[in-house]
């Protein structure tokens, strides 16, 4: 075999053998989503912590728990996140920091998305309101958020807000509002719209292993077709019979 074809093999197996791993890895990826969906759903499905249990436990503990107690809404420190776009309208979301009764730090909630015509209308909705929080909590922290002359923050970012706060606020966050299975398409009527869904792995990791494995042995087809057809034009051809007897 010509030294360029047993190159070409070699680099052709190389190359099979990561994207195979490649291909492994996002098997693994898969799994590993599927175990964390399991646990998450299971997190969700747990009766709600009161404000000591959340404020006793690690954060890594509480990402996707619901959240339930009374308190005090501090609605002269309300925030408003900006260009919120969601069922096709630019809106924004309101964050409003609630003091729990039993007395411990403020926990920042999102009251829910409306579109930015109805500002006002939202707030004073809100306003009017007295009832305590049953949502979801949140960890993770973002990127940095930054607040407008229009007072009008760029993002949720927890430790950005509660700079600005008198008072002790949780590093995390909770979402107000109602679990459902999924969100609907077309925005509802009720304002602000506090509907939110547990955890979704939206990452395609067997469609990526498929493809990283194909890649591989396409790889190692075309290599060996080369070689194969590099060899058989090499092959010297045969003598043409002559037709003559002796």
């Amino acid at each position: 075999m010509p030294r360029s074809s047993v190159v070409l093999l070699a680099l052709a197996a190389a190359g099979a053998v990561v994207l195979s791993g490649l291909g492994t890895w996002q098997l693994m990826r898969n799994d590993y989503k599927h175990d964390l969906a399991r646990e998450l759903d299971a997190r969700v499905a747990a009766a709600p912590l009161a404000p000591a249990e959340a404020f006793a436990m690690p954060d890594e503990d509480l990402d996707y728990r619901r959240l339930a107690f009374d308190g005090e809404w501090d609605y002269e420190r309300v925030q408003v996140i900006a260009n919120r776009t969601r069922y096709g309208q630019r809106g924004e979301e309101v964050v409003v920091p609630l003091r729990p009764a039993g007395g411990g730090p403020a926990v920042l909630v999102n009251r829910g998305w409306y579109p930015v015509a109805e500002r006002e209308a939202v707030l004073a909705i809100l306003a009017d309101e007295d009832q305590g929080l049953d949502g979801l909590i949140r960890v993770g922290r973002s990127l940095r958020a930054t607040q407008g002359s229009d007072g009008l923050w760029t993002r949720f970012d927890v430790a950005s807000i509660a700079e600005l706060l008198p008072y002790d606020v949780v590093t995390w966050r909770a979402t107000a509002g109602e679990l459902v299975e999924h969100l609907p398409r077309s925005a509802p009527r009720e304002r602000p719209v506090t509907l939110y869904e547990g955890y979704r792995n939206t990452t395609p990791h067997m469609e990526y292993a498929l493809t990283w494995f194909g890649l591989a042995v396409a790889m190692l087809v075309t290599a060996g077709v080369r070689v194969w057809r590099g060899g058989a034009e090499s092959r010297p051809e045969e003598p043409p019979d002559s037709g003559t007897e002796d």
